[in-house]
This record gives C-alpha cells, sequence and structure tokens, in this order.
C-alpha cells in the first residue's frame, strides 16, 4: 500500500508540474487580439489582409495595399512586432491600383510600458 501511494503522490505531483508549465506558456504567450488590434491601429485603410497565420511567434500576412511597400516601417514600429520582412517580391495589380504582398514577421507578448 505504501508504494502505491508513493506512486499516486509522484503521478499526482507530475501531473501538477504539467498544469503549472502549461499555465506559464499561456501567461507568456502573445494574445491574438492584442495583435489583430495593433494590426488594425497600424495599417492604412487602404490595405486588406487576405490571410494572417500566427505560429510559434511567427506571423505571416498576405494582403493588398495601395501602400504595400511603406507597410514594413509601419509594423517595425509596433510594440511586440520584429524582424518584418517580405516574402516574396510585391507585385503590382494595375486593375486595382494596388500591390499585392507577403510580409513575415517575430510577434511576442508587448512588455508593459
Amino acid at each position: 500500500e505504501a508504494e502505491t501511494v508513493a506512486a499516486l503522490r509522484e503521478e499526482l505531483e507530475q501531473a501538477q508540474a504539467s498544469n503549472l508549465n502549461v499555465l506559464k506558456r499561456s501567461r507568456e504567450a502573445p494574445r491574438m487580439s492584442d495583435l489583430l488590434r495593433e494590426l488594425t491601429d497600424r495599417l492604412p485603410d487602404s490595405t486588406w489582409i487576405q490571410t494572417l497565420n500566427y505560429r510559434d511567434g511567427t506571423v505571416d500576412m498576405r494582403g493588398q495595399s495601395s501602400q504595400a511597400t511603406a507597410l514594413i516601417a509601419l509594423l517595425e514600429q509596433g510594440p511586440g512586432i520584429s524582424a518584418v520582412s517580405f516574402r516574396s517580391p510585391v507585385m503590382q495589380i494595375a486593375s486595382a491600383n494596388t500591390e499585392r504582398f507577403h510580409i513575415a514577421f517575430d510577434y511576442q507578448r508587448p512588455q508593459p510600458q
């Protein structure tokens, strides 16, 4: 019985450690609502995001804008945003007077100020 109790206690301690790890990762992970708010506030009204993917701290974004080449500088000013770069050349869409872009950047939870 003592061995069973010890085994159960060890199993419980491992489960608690695992739960604490999940909570810690959740607390440190960026909130996507913060990222969406930042993009909404920062990007010009003439910009449309068609796809937005987040994985392991990297954001991959595709869309159209009348000012696609200016987006890099605008995004670099955002809190928690770094390493902004085009993933492919900007393509002119003459019929819509816009540019198609594919941008990637690193995103981490911004530090409180």
